[in-house]
């Protein structure tokens, strides 16, 4: 691609974007995560094997996002939540050295956290 083309895509993506953001309503009010915030997450046994499994609370320790609400256009509204996958922890059950087990076997086997960092 030349220099004028790349320039020329750039311009219609700008325009592209720029058409999105006035469609969408003016009225958003947004909240930024703080690190006083928590981010748990309460997994639950179903399926075909579901009697087999375990129930976990797992907690991200790092964690960034937002909520941006439209209250007049509440379709429009969304939460983006980014999770280091490195930083998610199991807090059940109430064994440290089950604990340490499926908390590996979450990151190595399930999330594999050297392939999906986020």
């Amino acid at each position: 691609m030349t220099l004028r083309g790349f320039a020329l895509a750039g311009a219609g993506w700008l325009l592209a974007v720029a058409a999105q953001a006035q469609e969408r309503p003016v009225d958003s009010v947004v909240y930024v995560l703080s690190e006083a915030s928590r981010l748990e997450v309460k997994t639950g046994k179903a399926g075909l094997l579901g009697f087999a499994g375990h129930s976990h609370l797992v907690r991200a320790r790092a964690f960034s996002g937002r909520v941006v609400y439209y209250p007049s256009s509440p379709a429009d509204s969304r939460v983006e939540i980014s999770v280091p996958t490195d930083s998610l922890e199991v807090l059940t059950p109430p064994d440290t050295e089950e604990i340490r087990k499926v908390t590996e076997a979450m990151r190595g086997e399930v999330l594999h956290v050297d392939q999906y960092p986020l």
